[in-house]
Order: structure tokens, then C-alpha cells, then sequence
């Protein structure tokens, strides 16, 4: 099931996201959407079976041991782990909604305040910018007429 699985969720990846990029170039389109989309899909989906199978018959040697330890390791994985693994599925699918829901939005309030921050932050390196090279000529000064007297007298 698994070897159908995943060309059928990269070709859905894909598509789906080339979907929601309209008023592109088509070239650009789909091959942003085959490596956003497909790509991401695919790998979500190659995870998502590397952790509910995690023992093949490839990876067993001795033919004996794959047959008893298959055995164990898809009953405990199909009644236990995989609610588990849905569950975290749903879980991340729904923040994912809702972080793409109010993440535009809370970033339309944020902007104002990061812009005037950013604007505050300039302000001031500006005045202490303008502190710094008054006291650096002002030192310059005092070096200046310090020389200027040590010179004057005799030694």
C-alpha cells in the first residue's frame, strides 16, 4: 500500500499547491509547486511510515526472528502507536490552520508597533552617534591646546 501511497501523495502535494499559486508563470508555478508541495507532502508522508512500520523484512536477517518480531511489532504498532501518531497528525494540522489563519493578522497589528520600534532604535543610535563625535571633538580640543601649552614652555 505503501509503494502507491507515495507517488499519489507527492502528485496531490503538487498539484494542491500549484493551485493556490495563480498568476505565475507556469513554469515557475509548477516547479515551485513540485518542490514546495510535492516535496513537503512527500517527506510528511515518508515520516509519517518510517514511524508507524519501524522494522521491515529488510532489516531483518535471520527469517525466523522477522516473522515472530513482524508479528509483535505490527500489533503493537497498529493498536498503540499509530492513535497516538494521528492524534499528533490532527494536532499539528489544526495549529498549522489556525497559525495560518491569525498569523497574517496578528502581523498586520505587529507591523505598526515593529516599525516604530525599529524607527525608536534608529533615533536613538543617532543621538548617541552625535554624543560620541561632539565628545570626540571636544577631546580633540582639549588634546589640541594641552600640546599647544606643553609646547609654549621651556623645558
Amino acid at each position: 500500500m505503501a509503494k502507491l501511497q507515495r507517488p499519489l501523495v507527492v502528485g496531490a502535494g503538487t498539484v494542491l499547491s500549484a493551485s493556490m499559486v495563480a498568476d505565475m508563470n507556469p513554469l515557475l508555478q509548477w516547479s515551485l509547486a513540485a518542490i514546495a508541495g510535492g516535496g513537503s507532502a512527500g517527506l510528511l508522508n515518508e515520516g509519517t511510515i518510517k514511524l508507524k512500520a519501524p522494522l521491515s523484512s529488510e532489516e531483518m536477517a535471520d527469517p525466523l526472528s522477522e516473522v515472530l518480531i513482524d508479528t509483535v511489532v505490527e500489533t503493537a504498532t497498529e493498536e498503540m502507536v499509530n492513535p497516538v501518531l494521528s492524534i499528533a497528525e490532527d494536532i499539528g494540522a489544526v495549529t498549522v490552520i489556525i497559525l495560518a489563519i491569525f498569523l497574517p493578522v496578528a502581523i498586520l497589528f505587529l507591523f505598526p508597533v515593529l516599525v516604530g520600534g525599529s524607527v525608536c532604535v534608529i533615533k536613538l543610535v543617532f543621538a548617541i552617534r552625535k554624543r560620541v563625535v561632539k565628545l570626540a571633538i571636544n577631546s580633540m580640543s582639549v588634546i589640541k591646546q594641552w600640546l599647544a601649552k606643553s609646547r609654549r614652555r621651556p623645558a
